[in-house]
């Protein structure tokens, strides 16, 4: 009788071991897809923000001002200087 009780408990444990790695998969699988939501979110929100700041940035008088006074960049020189 004892050998036949070790082997009857084969069904449960098989089962258990099915719950259990399916039950890890599934955790993991929903840990991820929250993951990249949460990416997903930060980036629009940041890419919201710099667009905010933006438009921010070059509605403000000082900025205009600042784009009006500021000198213009010196010309790039096209062929390097002749020093024979």
């Amino acid at each position: 009788m004892a050998a036949d009780a070790g082997g009857s408990n084969w069904p449960i444990v098989l089962i258990e071991v099915v719950l259990i790695f399916g039950g890890t998969l599934a955790f993991g699988w929903w840990q991820l897809r929250s993951v990249k939501r949460d990416q997903e979110r930060t980036r629009r929100e940041r890419a919201e923000r710099a667009e905010q700041e933006a438009q921010a940035a070059a509605t403000t008088p000082a900025a205009q001002d600042a784009a009006l006074a500021a000198p213009a960049p010196p010309a790039a020189r096209t062929q390097p200087p002749d020093l024979r």
